[in-house]
C-alpha cells in the first residue's frame, strides 16, 4: 500500500535485515527498506518504508535495534516522541536523529567474561 521513507544512521545494525519488521508497541508499521553504508563515516544507513496510515509521528520520535526474544530476529522499534506547538511530523525522506544501535551478544558475553576475571 502506500507508504513514505524515513532514514536513520546506527554505529552497528548488528543482523538487521532488509525487509525486518519496524514496529511500535508490538504492532508492525513498516518495513526495512534499505541498508547502506554513509559515504561521510561510513555508518550504516537505513531506510525504513513505513505505511501511510501512520503518518503522524512527531519529529521527536526515536528508533532502536531490538531483538524478539532472547536469540530472535532484530527488528526496528519505534518509539513516538512527544507532541507539542511547533514540533512538525516526519515526512517522506526525513532522518531520525535519536538512535539506539543493535547489542552484540557476543560484545556481552566478552564484557561479562573481562568483568569476571577482575574480581
Amino acid at each position: 500500500g502506500p507508504s513514505y521513507t524515513l532514514n536513520a544512521s546506527f554505529s552497528n545494525i548488528g543482523g538487521l535485515k532488509v525487509r525486518s519488521a519496524v514496529k511500535v508497541g508490538g504492532v508492525t508499521v513498516g518495513r526495512v527498506d534499505k541498508i547502506t553504508l554513509s559515504n561521510n563515516d561510513f555508518t550504516p544507513l537505513v531506510t525504513l518504508r513505513i505505511s501511510s496510515e501512520f503518518d503522524q509521528f512527531p519529529e521527536t520520535s526515536s528508533v532502536a535495534i531490538l531483538t524478539s526474544g532472547l536469540l530472535g530476529e532484530q527488528y526496528i522499534g519505534f518509539q513516538p516522541g512527544f507532541v507539542i506547538d511547533g514540533i512538525a511530523n516526519l515526512a517522506e525522506g526525513d532522518y531520525i536523529e535519536d538512535t539506539k544501535s543493535a547489542l552484540v551478544l557476543e560484545d556481552l558475553i566478552g564484557q561479562f567474561l573481562f568483568s569476571s576475571n577482575d574480581g
